[in-house]
């Protein structure tokens, strides 16, 4: 993961990236913090044969999942150095257009 070196953390930075790093759900699906800013954040999810369904596509909860751990490291992320608050994703609303085939 790259993070800008004047880029300052917090503890619900460090929770939300301790989650994705250690979490065993995480771990599973193999999602990874590849890039963190203020509020910017890209979380990548390998495509492999662990997250497709029978159809032979990403499981939309697996992308779904993805969703998640973006929106909750991005909320983490634009939250200040002193800040201690836990982040909590209320409500998401998502259109599959498409079903990757491959790649990240």
């Amino acid at each position: 993961m790259s993070r800008p070196s004047s880029f300052a953390s917090s503890p619900a930075l460090d929770c939300e990236l301790a989650a994705l790093a250690d979490g065993e759900y995480a771990a599973r699906l193999g999602l990874r913090a590849a890039r963190v800013a203020e509020g910017n954040v890209a979380v990548e999810l390998p495509f492999a044969p662990s997250v497709m369904n029978r159809g032979g596509r990403m499981h939309g909860g697996a992308l779904a999942s993805v969703l998640l751990a973006a929106a909750r490291v991005a909320g983490a992320a634009s939250e200040r150095a002193a800040s201690d608050r836990t982040v909590r994703l209320l409500s998401a609303n998502v259109a599959f257009l498409a079903a990757p085939r491959h790649g990240r």
